[in-house]
């Protein structure tokens, strides 16, 4: 009884633990430290200069695939001499931080439109 228990358990741990999957992110310190890295990359993508600062993350997942893959909508103001603009970025950013490598996943470059 008891073995049967334990390969039960074991059975539940495996099924709640998706590798690869995608999983609905919460928007956590880690999900506004990748967001905050990825307005500084966005410049080519808004076609401003100016600072680009967040204002909302929405629609987050994440997968884990030897790192981790975050999936976002930014909202975004982008600061310029002559006014602030509004953008809404959709973007997806792989993350690995034991070897210091992060970027935007080259299949999925950011979307960016202005509102």
């Amino acid at each position: 009884m008891f073995k049967k228990i334990v390969i039960l358990l074991a059975l539940v741990a495996l099924g709640s633990c998706q590798l690869g999957g995608l999983q609905p992110g919460a928007v956590d310190d880690a999900a506004w430290e990748i967001a905050k890295w990825s307005t500084s990359q966005l410049s080519q993508y808004t076609s401003s200069q100016g600072e680009h600062v967040v204002k909302n993350i929405r629609d987050l997942t994440t997968q884990t695939v030897a790192g981790v893959i975050y999936r976002f909508t930014l909202d975004v103001s982008v600061v310029e001499p002559t006014g602030t603009m509004s953008f809404s970025c959709r973007i997806a950013v792989f993350d690995q931080p034991w070897t210091q490598t992060r970027g935007f996943l080259s299949t999925e470059p950011p979307k960016c439109v202005r509102l």
